[in-house]
């Protein structure tokens, strides 16, 4: 299916729209400030890996990238589940 010329154009307002909404919460001082939380949950999640033994292959995915990119995108995801007695 061929997108038309104005629904290109359509999708390319939308898409600008939908960035300026959240252009903000990319910027240099926005990202220091998040910092400390994001150390602060990596830290966590791989002390909860070593405390586990490793003993068998660990899915790092699984276990710190997707909880990591959660925790620190949703602070609000912190105090649900299994990490309700955390603070990240």
């Amino acid at each position: 299916m061929k997108n038309t010329l104005s629904e290109s154009k359509a999708r390319l307002t939308q898409f600008l729209l939908n960035r300026s909404m959240i252009e903000s919460l990319f910027t240099r001082e926005h990202i220091d400030g998040m910092r400390p939380h994001i150390q602060k949950t990596v830290d966590t999640l791989l002390a909860d890996m070593i405390k586990g033994g490793c003993k068998t292959a660990v899915d790092v995915v699984e276990k710190l990238a997707l909880p990591t990119a959660s925790y620190v995108s949703s602070p609000e995801i912190e105090n649900e589940g299994n990490n309700a007695d955390r603070t990240f």
